[in-house]
C-alpha cells in the first residue's frame, strides 16, 4: 500500500494513484479511500515531526 501514497504525496493526481494500484494490485482504490489514507498519513507525520522537535536526554 505504500506506493499509492508515495506517489500521491508528490502530487500526484488521485487518478494516477488509482492508475497504479490497478497496475501494482490488480484493483483500484476510491478515491475516498486514498483521501483517507493521506489524511491519516499527515497526522502520523505531524506526530513523527513532533517527536524530532523535543528534547531528547
Amino acid at each position: 500500500m505504500t506506493a499509492p501514497v508515495q506517489t500521491y504525496l508528490p502530487g500526484a493526481s488521485t487518478q494516477t494513484v488509482k492508475a497504479i494500484t490497478q497496475q501494482l494490485c490488480g484493483h483500484q482504490l476510491s478515491s475516498a479511500t486514498i483521501r483517507r489514507m493521506v489524511q491519516r498519513l499527515d497526522g502520523e507525520w505531524e506526530k513523527f515531526a513532533r517527536r524530532l522537535e523535543e528534547p531528547h536526554p
